[in-house]
């Protein structure tokens, strides 16, 4: 069986091109048979060996990634492998395949910045979904879109993205994948050794563009250079 790799485009924000470049890393950083998907609502651009899954709720932004928890989604079967449009890929993704779900640990952020605080609006989270992976028809990933559709205005309206509310709503399903895979372009690598900012650092598989500057904004610099990015 075949390995789902999986992408989200929603929005004018990222261009088919990106979607089509991230085609071209996994290809490159790979040595296993997979399927590339598209998760979107506009498939112009596209490459046309890019399996297109269209949006099918009215959701916007990064809260589409949650459909992909929906029972049954596209059909997909056995392991799926998920990637946002804004990283760089420098290596073998491989080591991002794990049969339970998993995200990134942002080792880059201060631990003290998160914590349980009675405002809800104001939890921030130490994970990052750049980068997710896990089992299709998942049963308790299932569930947490289920609750998510069921209650959609509220989570709406105290959640500023998936991060916060999985992690705080769902919290025994986070399993982090190791250090040394992914780092930040904005904010370094780990918060208590390596924090110089907006450098490439040739030992790590992903460089992810998460908030400000945006990878659009980035295309001269050396990170995105260096794996001929476009």
């Amino acid at each position: 069986m075949k390995l789902n790799v999986i992408c989200v485009k929603w929005g004018t924000k990222y261009s088919s091109e990106y979607v089509n470049k991230l085609h071209s890393m996994v290809k490159r950083h790979i040595t296993i048979p997979f399927n590339f998907y598209c998760l979107t609502e506009d498939k112009e651009g596209i490459d046309s060996d890019v399996i297109i899954i269209p949006i099918q709720y009215d959701l916007e932004i990064w809260w589409n990634k949650l459909a992909m928890f929906e029972k049954n989604f596209g059909d997909l079967k056995g392991q799926c492998l998920y990637f946002d449009l804004d990283i760089v890929i420098q290596k073998n993704i491989e080591c991002f395949i794990k049969k339970h779900f998993h995200k990134i640990h942002c080792y880059w952020k201060n631990p003290a910045m998160v914590k349980s605080d009675k405002e809800v609006k104001k939890r921030n989270t130490i994970n990052n979904s750049s980068i997710m992976s896990w089992t299709a028809n998942d049963e308790f990933l299932n569930v947490v879109w289920q609750e998510f559709i069921e209650d959609k205005e509220w989570f709406l309206e105290i959640y500023r993205g998936i991060d916060r509310y999985m992690d705080w709503e769902f919290p025994y399903l986070i399993n982090s994948y190791d250090r040394n895979l992914v780092y930040s372009y904005r904010e370094g690598a780990d918060w208590y050794t390596d924090t110089e900012k907006f450098i490439y650092r040739k030992d790590y598989h992903v460089c992810i563009f998460h908030q400000e500057p945006n990878i659009t904004d980035c295309l001269d610099h050396p990170v995105v250079n260096s794996v001929s990015f476009f």
